[in-house]
């Protein structure tokens, strides 16, 4: 049987907090979300690599259990898994509470499978395993910045490339 939590008193959701770079595993994010201050932070790190978002012509708006939020902008992110370069697209939100959320996108493009007991994603498509963390609340985070050589993005079909746009 299922035991459900009662809530005892009017505490309020405060936030997380994880580490630039990192993102929670969010398998119900339909698309990528980031609060303003930890975008200001993911792009800090980037960087420090030499690579930074891109900032497209519109935004997107967005929605989740809470309702609406206040979008800002929506950005391409330069991302690395297990040494494979990617790029995801987040809507950069107001609430500076909000960490980055991984959208279900990314995992079914890598085939990933979540595994919440070993703290690991299998990546089926690379054949690659990342180790996640687990923080204080319970969450898993896992890194978005495992570039491996280096940022490297795969020329479209076309022969044209657009890593260029992320440095």
């Amino acid at each position: 049987s299922f035991c459900f939590p009662t809530i005892l008193s009017n505490d309020f959701f405060t936030g997380l907090v994880v580490r630039p770079g990192y993102s929670l595993a969010d398998t119900g994010a339909q698309s990528g979300v980031i609060g303003r201050q930890a975008f200001r932070n993911h792009e800090k790190a980037l960087n420090e690599l030499g690579l930074k978002p891109c900032k497209l012509d519109f935004t997107e708006s967005t929605t989740g259990i809470g309702g609406g939020a206040d979008c800002l902008a929506t950005v391409m992110i330069p991302i690395g898994v297990c040494g494979k370069s990617l790029i995801g697209k987040w809507t950069v939100i107001s609430d500076d509470n909000i960490p980055p959320l991984t959208p279900l996108g990314l995992f079914r493009k890598l085939h990933g499978v979540i595994d919440p007991v070993d703290k690991t994603i299998h990546y089926k498509e690379i054949n690659k395993t990342q180790v996640m963390e687990e923080l204080s609340s319970g969450h898993i985070a896992h890194s978005l910045m495992e570039f491996g050589d280096g940022f490297k993005l795969e020329d479209e079909p076309d022969g044209t490339n657009f890593e260029w746009q992320f440095r």
